[in-house]
């Protein structure tokens, strides 16, 4: 219902008032979330969309890697790290850690800046068995 009402007369404070108290993890509301943020064309907000998104269960790569793009740009840095974090999480589930070998590398070098050199070293060699051929 409140789909169909974004879809017929968007007003965006009003739907997002409406969308904020529910669940973050929901995909739906997720999803809907991410409709309006995108409608109001403010990047907090859609930062904030795509931050619902990752939290489901099945977030895509497509979403992860534009929120975790959006939040470094926005220095956002806890954002960032937290969707990188995610974004790997996702990867190694799916076994699709090639697909996401940007935020392997990302987080890295946040680790690295961190000084954590060792999660930095696991992160790029997963990232390179992942990306290396058959021997």
């Amino acid at each position: 219902m409140l789909g169909w009402a974004i879809d017929r007369e968007l007003v965006v404070d009003r739907a997002l008032g409406l969308l904020r108290p529910l669940p973050e993890a929901d995909a739906k509301i997720a999803s809907l979330f991410e409709r309006v943020a995108r409608a109001q064309a403010d990047e907090s907000v859609l930062l904030e969309a795509l931050v619902r998104l990752a939290a489901t269960e099945e977030p895509t790569l497509d979403a992860l890697r534009e929120g975790a793009e959006l939040a470094g740009r926005l220095e956002r840095t806890e954002t960032h790290e937290r969707l990188l974090f995610r974004t790997v999480e996702v990867a190694r589930a799916l076994s699709i850690v090639g697909e996401a070998v940007w935020a392997f590398t990302a987080l890295a070098e946040a680790q690295r800046a961190r000084g954590d050199v060792a999660t930095a070293i696991s992160l790029l060699r997963e990232a390179a068995g992942a990306t290396s051929g058959p021997d």
